[in-house]
């Protein structure tokens, strides 16, 4: 089956679930083309303002704003974790997350509250950042006319 991946933020305790932006979950599907969810973490990384001819344009959305996409994780702690990842895999910081919500409950039930999933409140600045229309990031639960359930399965 192999091992699903997300992009989280241990310091904002916010997360990006590639499923939600119309991508698959395994490390080989983040990678090598524009607009990839690898591409996604680097503009969340990277630093706030455009600041010469070349850098990503301002996203737009206000300093205080909820929906920044661009710099907004620059300087947190960030990893990608997959579901499959054992106590001990991932930084110290991760450790109190480990604790309170068992590996299965933290990483594949994006509703456990312990991490805000932000992926709704990017999509539209992803979509507008590579020109894509916001319909090509829609979940795959959308595109395909599934609804997951409690323990994972689609209806």
């Amino acid at each position: 089956m192999g091992q699903y991946h997300g992009l989280y933020n241990l310091d904002k305790r916010e997360m990006v679930h590639p499923h939600d932006l119309g991508f698959g979950a395994k490390q080989r599907e983040h990678t090598g083309y524009q607009g990839s969810l690898s591409d996604i973490l680097y503009v969340l990384s990277a630093y706030k303002e455009a600041r010469g001819g070349g850098d990503f344009a301002d996203d737009g959305a206000t300093a205080d704003s909820l929906g920044v996409l661009k710099g907004r994780w620059h300087g947190d702690r960030v990893a990608v974790v997959g579901d499959y990842a054992a106590h001990g895999d991932l930084p110290s910081a991760w450790d109190v997350a480990y604790t309170e919500n068992p590996p299965h409950s933290l990483i594949m039930n994006f509703d456990d509250g312990y991490f805000r999933d932000i992926t709704d409140e990017i999509r539209p600045l992803v979509a507008r950042l590579w020109g894509r229309p916001a319909e090509d990031l829609m979940s795959l639960n959308e595109k395909y006319g599934t609804t997951p359930t409690a323990d994972g399965v689609s209806a």
